[in-house]
């Protein structure tokens, strides 16, 4: 008794900063579940992050893939360039690289100033203007440049994994919870809502076990729809 009145004294005397690390000495592993925490707080705006990228990338193709005017001046380089590498007959080519779009400003005319790409744009103007605006066609092809394909890969992956991890850690904390009775038996209505949750595994239907696939703490049920929403991704 003597020794809790001392410490109850202790506590009493200290700060409340003092008092908080006090607490969190008897919180069992702390760091993990600030982890836990800070990755909740990140998640939204991390999981945002991916999939504005990624429609910007896919909107870009999208535009690209059905723009009218491009589709266009693409036959007319293809004219332009055949024209100027054979006259227009004999093994006249069928297509080119993106790669040599590049060049149609180093190639020059006679007089060293002219491009290809100038006398493209006058052929452009005299034949059919409305190409001039192809720009409108494809708004989405600027902010695409800034997506690396790749590192866009590489986060998806590693919210992916770190979201497992933070779900074994709540996991393990939401089992020790139940076991110890801290969390309350389900109601009938939560059992109820359990069943009617059918998952279909090699085409026969499975109603989900009671095992709390809908999260029995609040941070379970945000990895359990984070998981849902990061697989969407």
């Amino acid at each position: 008794e003597k020794t809790e009145k001392a410490m109850a004294e202790a506590l009493a005397a200290m700060s409340e900063c003092e008092k908080y690390m006090v607490a969190m000495m008897k919180v069992k592993k702390a760091a993990e579940k600030f982890d836990c925490m800070l990755f909740k707080s990140q998640f939204q705006s991390r999981y945002d992050e991916i999939t504005e990228a990624r429609e910007t990338v896919q909107n870009a193709c999208e535009e690209v893939r059905t723009s009218e005017r491009l589709r266009k001046m693409m036959a007319m380089i293809l004219t332009l360039v055949n024209e100027i590498n054979t006259g227009g007959t004999g093994n006249i080519a069928i297509g080119f690289s993106l790669d040599a779009l590049l060049k149609l400003s180093e190639a020059k005319a006679f007089d060293k100033k002219t491009s290809v790409l100038h006398y493209l744009v006058k052929i452009v103007r005299e034949n059919d203007k409305t190409l001039v605006e192809l720009k409108s066609d494809i708004p989405s092809t600027i902010p695409a440049e800034n997506v690396i394909l790749e590192g866009l890969a590489s986060d998806i992956k590693a919210l992916s994994e770190e979201l497992s991890s933070v779900h074994d850690t709540v996991k393990e904390d939401a089992d020790r919870l139940e076991e110890s009775g801290e969390i309350p038996n389900m109601s009938v209505t939560q059992l109820s809502e359990q069943r009617t949750e059918v998952r279909q595994i090699e085409g026969q239907p499975h109603y989900n076990k009671i095992d709390h696939l809908t999260g029995r703490t609040p941070m379970e049920k945000f990895t359990l729809r984070a998981q849902e929403t990061v697989q969407e991704a």
